[in-house]
């Protein structure tokens, strides 16, 4: 019997001794992250982007709409992305303001950014200063953007991630304007913007402040000859019936800077920095088939509508404006001024 109880009691300390040797099971593997994108998606954390416009139902609505969809797919709904169109969150000036201080964390903003933010670098505002849009893209792209990306973070605490094109602005009047020196006594309505009032002056026109919601009035009632804005601006105001040309001069290739509060972006994991980056570089480039096609579409439709688009020499434009330019250029830093001075002749 006590031959029998050994056995038993040897074998029960046999299969303990197994049972406690034996490897453990691996864990089943992850299946809830991005494998593309290695995001941090194990860990839950969550980021809104909320984008202020001051547009709507353009190209820049488009490409958000396009950024937003491609950020909240690829971090599996991790960054929600909210658009505000039309100045919804406040002026261009309180975006830069909020943005800066992380009370917003992105928007698009215009010609204000440069001169709040980068005025020693706004070479791009100035009127004729550079040939085409390639070249204003090259300038913010190139070495002296570099700059421009670091000084905006520095100084604003804004991080500058693209740039999205709005189209040229171009001159409307009511007689064909083929070379500059028939712009001499024209009263040009202009923003007070002083580096344009600078050019348009050297050209011989008489630079004449109105309100953008007075512009039609003062075209049909004289008070101004004529006007400039790109051709969706001007097109969605009607214009077309108190001005009966559009020379294409394309004197200003504007953007829409797309910015983030930098240390927002900062605080989002390495690979969701990618992938937001990514997505606006894809919106980027749609935008500028968008408003090629948009701009084709208005050009057509004033056409139509009995408008006339008068084709000028732009570096004979230019060749006039060089004293304004040169004008327009003070204040600049020396690598903005550079920029200019390699196209003028």
């Amino acid at each position: 019997m006590k031959r029998v109880l050994v056995v038993i009691l040897s074998a029960l300390m046999l299969v303990s001794f197994v049972a406690c040797t034996a490897p453990t099971p691996a864990a089943p593997a992850n299946s809830g992250g991005s494998e593309a994108s290695g995001t941090n998606a194990a860990s839950g954390e969550k980021f809104e982007i909320n984008i202020a416009l001051h547009t709507k139902d353009g190209t820049s609505e488009e490409a958000c709409a396009m950024f937003k969809k491609e950020v909240e797919s690829k971090t599996n709904g991790n960054i929600s992305v909210k658009i505000y169109e039309n100045g919804t969150l406040g002026t261009e000036a309180e975006n830069i303001t909020q943005v800066s201080s992380g009370e917003l964390n992105s928007a698009l903003l215009g010609s204000l950014y440069p001169q709040q933010v980068l005025s020693e670098y706004n070479a791009s505002g100035i009127p004729f200063a550079f040939p085409d849009v390639e070249a204003v893209e090259d300038y913010w792209n190139g070495s002296v953007g570099e700059e421009m990306r670091k000084v905006s973070i520095d100084k604003s605490n804004i991080k500058l991630v693209g740039l999205i094109r709005r189209g040229p602005r171009l001159l409307t009047a009511n007689k064909k304007i083929v070379h500059p020196s028939e712009l001499a006594g024209l009263k040009l309505r202009l923003p007070e913007n002083a580096q344009w009032i600078a050019v348009w002056k050297s050209l011989g026109t008489n630079p004449t402040p109105v309100n953008w919601n007075e512009v039609y009035t003062s075209l049909q009632t004289g008070v101004v000859d004529a006007q400039e804005n790109p051709i969706a601006t001007y097109y969605s105001a009607k214009i077309q019936e108190v001005q009966k040309y559009t020379m294409v001069t394309n004197h200003i290739n504007q953007h829409f800077a797309w910015v983030f509060n930098n240390e927002f972006f900062e605080s989002m994991p390495s690979d969701y920095q990618q992938i937001v980056l990514d997505a606006v570089n894809n919106a980027v480039e749609f935008a500028k088939d968008d408003v090629a096609a948009r701009e084709a579409d208005y050009k057509q439709k004033l056409i139509d509508e009995g408008h006339t688009f008068v084709d000028v020499d732009i570096e004979e434009w230019q060749a006039a404006a060089k004293n304004g330019i040169l004008e327009a250029m003070e204040g600049l830093n020396d690598a903005a001024k550079n920029a200019i001075k390699q196209y003028m002749k």
